[in-house]
């Protein structure tokens, strides 16, 4: 998947080619088969599967800021954050607060 992001560079702008030379390819194949070559393409896919990215990225933040591995004892502290997201259709700033405003974030 990092293929796609591959046009930007390391503070993240935009590159069309290496600084050595050369056309960079962002394309790329994921795992469901889905192919796409470019950073558009990616994004397209990706919102195909709302739900999971979603999903994948409060487990992703939630292990962050407990310093942990989510485990499956975790389940209900992915579902909550997710279900008051879905429920006040709330973006990225939304699952932020709602991780950090949540039990497990301010557990020890």
């Amino acid at each position: 998947m990092g293929f796609a992001l591959e046009n930007f560079d390391a503070i993240g702008q935009w590159r069309s080619e290496y600084e050595e030379g050369g056309e960079i390819d962002a394309s790329g194949v994921l795992p469901s088969g889905h192919t796409f070559s470019g950073i558009t393409e990616f994004r397209d896919a990706m919102m195909e599967r709302e739900d999971g990215f979603t999903r994948a990225l409060a487990q992703k933040m939630l292990a962050y800021a407990m310093g942990r591995r989510i485990e499956i004892s975790d389940r209900p502290a992915v579902d909550a954050p997710l279900e008051s997201l879905e429920a006040n259709g709330g973006g990225f700033r939304d699952l932020v607060q709602l991780v950090v405003a949540s039990d497990s974030f301010s557990r020890p």
